[in-house]
This record gives C-alpha cells, structure tokens and sequence, in this order.
C-alpha cells in the first residue's frame, strides 16, 4: 500500500515537473517544424545528440535529454498509547525511508529530406 501511495505521488510530482506539458501539447510543437528546414530547427534547438542516415538521401536527427527527478526520504511515527491507573505511557517507533532519484529521458526526432525539409517527427518522454 506504502508503495502505491509512493507511486501515485511521484506521477504526481513529475506532472508538476513537465510543466503541465500535454501530449497534445508535444505533437503540436513537433508538428510546428514539419516542412522546415533542419536549419531553422538547429537555430533554434541547438545541434542534435546524433545524425543518423535514414538510407533514403536523407537523415534523421535525434536530439536527446536526459534529467533526474530526487524524491527525497520519509520519516513517520507511530504509536499508542497506554493509560495505566493514573499514569499514561505512549510507545513510539520512527520508520525512515530512504530518498530515490528517477531518472527521466527524452528523445525528439526528425525525419529530413535529402533538401533538408523536416517530413516526419517522432517523440517518447515529456
């Protein structure tokens, strides 16, 4: 149960984290560069991790990024207590869990004729 919690709480955070980035949101801003040329995408992105040959005269770009999300650790108290006459004890125990860090990656690609026109996109990771 303690890790479903955990779970949602992270999916919830890393929500946060993207910014309130929408699928709908990326198809639209990868759709903006199709009949570009890959220059205008370079200018405005920065040069691409990779350059692969699509075997076609033209080339595929692949832009990567990677980041890391730190959830930092718990601590939790529980206890009872116990009511012996006049006199109450309360018995305590402190559970402290370790922080986690998820790692977080994106890729964006696109497909560039043999004129340098942006034709096809791909993406994975908001």
């Amino acid at each position: 149960m303690k890790k479903a919690i955990r779970v949602v709480i992270c999916i919830f955070f890393m929500l946060q984290l993207t910014g309130c980035m929408t699928t709908t949101k990326m198809n639209q801003i990868m759709s903006s560069w199709e009949g570009n040329h890959i220059s205008d995408l370079i200018a405005s992105w920065g040069p691409p991790a990779q350059v692969i040959d699509d075997g076609k005269g033209g080339k595929i770009y692949c832009y990567q990024y990677s980041s890391a999300i730190h959830m930092p650790g718990t601590t939790s108290t529980y206890g009872n207590a116990y009511t012996y006459g006049n006199q109450t004890t309360f018995n305590a125990s402190t559970y402290t869990s370790p922080g986690y860090t998820i790692p977080v990656n994106k890729n964006r690609m696109f497909w560039v004729n043999e004129n340098g026109i942006i034709y096809r996109w791909s993406w994975k990771g908001l």
